[in-house]
């Protein structure tokens, strides 16, 4: 009956995927681990997806999960997925559809070394939990504007080794949690990347080195932040000189308010005024 079940589940959405033209459905293996660290020290129950029987196609579908769970937890239990296979075996292209619809408690995704050529915001947003992304070592080229506009609780993003060569500015304006960032090993070639009081440091040190490919580029990026430097030290001293500057004009008009009630005082008691300024 099991064995019934799961092949009317492929055959519909077989029939669903020639009619509507959805990317190829699978049932996918899961490892279930549960991590009692990571990166931010949160406990994790992790799917590390073990086989996918299409390994070729570029995208999929996830129709069901097998595995066994341990200690009786369940999917709702699951808060991580991780795939991790070499690009020779694997041409997964885009992130796979549905597994938001069997674990719906996400926070980590973790698709290393595979031939992942983009993340959009259509693939993150069905994971509002989202704390952490981890994209290594593929092929994506490009970051867009919106790509994390549904992931506001992101705190690490992770995409070293890819081909990155564009992110639009202010990409991760938005991220006030965001720790980590790593863009290592790509050509990020913009050099207004991002802005936030999280994330600025992470920034300057993309913007100086982190992911440019080419010395041309570097020099661009650091001759900018350079300028951005000494515009802030500008905009600082401009700043002071106008505090002191209100200083000194609210003790003089004090100090003339005082003369003022003060030569009142003596002229409405004949008093002679100037023997005492």
């Amino acid at each position: 009956m099991k064995y019934f079940i799961q092949i009317t589940k492929i055959s519909i959405c077989l029939f669903l995927s020639t009619q509507i033209l959805i990317t190829k459905c699978e049932i996918i293996e899961c490892k279930f681990i549960y991590v009692k660290q990571n990166f931010l020290y949160e406990p994790m129950y992790n799917c590390k997806v073990q086989n996918i029987s299409s390994l070729k196609e570029s995208k999929i579908k996830v129709n069901s999960i097998t595995g066994n769970h341990t200690q009786n937890r369940t999917n709702e239990n699951v808060t991580g997925i991780s795939i991790n296979f070499s690009p020779m075996k694997c041409n997964i292209t885009k992130i796979p559809e549905g597994f938001e619809e069997i674990f719906k408690n996400i926070n980590y995704i973790n698709i290393d070394n595979t031939k992942l050529a983009e993340v959009t915001k259509n693939d993150l947003q069905v994971f509002p939990m989202l704390t952490q992304l981890w994209l290594p070592r593929n092929e994506i080229t490009k970051i867009s504007r919106d790509t994390f506009d549904k992931n506001n609780l992101l705190k690490v993003i992770v995409l070293y080794e890819n081909k990155i060569s564009h992110i639009d500015t202010f990409t991760f304006l938005h991220l006030i949690h965001l720790v980590k960032l790593d863009l290592d090993g790509n050509q990020c070639k913009n050099l207004d990347t991002a802005i936030g009081p999280n994330v600025e440091y992470l920034v300057e040190r993309i913007e100086n080195g982190g992911c440019l490919g080419n010395d041309k580029v570097k020099e661009e990026s650091s001759t900018k932040i350079n300028e951005n430097k000494q515009d802030n030290k500008h905009f600082e001293f401009y700043e002071k000189m106008k505090f002191i500057f209100i200083w000194i004009f609210l003790i003089t008009a004090f100090c003339g308010l005082c003369k003022f009630i003060y030569a009142i005082y003596f002229k409405k008691y004949n008093l002679n005024y100037f023997k005492f300024f």
